[in-house]
């Protein structure tokens, strides 16, 4: 063959070589950026069961702090009860006096 021909030939396989070159390349970004978007949904997925797992938390502790609250009203109306028959059954005033003053 000619040596022209052969250098048409060549440049024809290079050019075809840098065009398969390319698709590769931009197959790559491709992947790279669809790893990206689930990287992202990911993090985005965690950072929504934290949340929620916070709101339970918060939900949990409100209702700890409802019941510590409802338990100290009973116990304060027990107490309360208590110290008003101690101070009833009082002996002395003075002892009277220091029941309805812990009231």
């Amino acid at each position: 063959m000619p040596s022209f021909i052969l250098k048409l030939w060549n440049h024809e396989e290079i050019e075809k070589e840098k065009e398969e070159k390319e698709k590769e390349k931009e197959k790559e970004k491709e992947k790279e950026k669809k790893e990206k978007k689930e990287k992202k949904e990911k993090e985005k997925e965690k950072e929504k069961e934290e949340e929620e797992e916070e709101k339970e938390e918060e939900e949990k502790e409100k209702e700890k702090e409802k019941e510590k609250e409802e338990r100290r009203g009973a116990f304060g109306i027990i107490r309360s009860f208590v110290l008003c028959r101690a101070a009833l059954q009082s002996t002395t005033v003075q002892k009277a006096h220091q029941n309805l003053a812990a009231l």
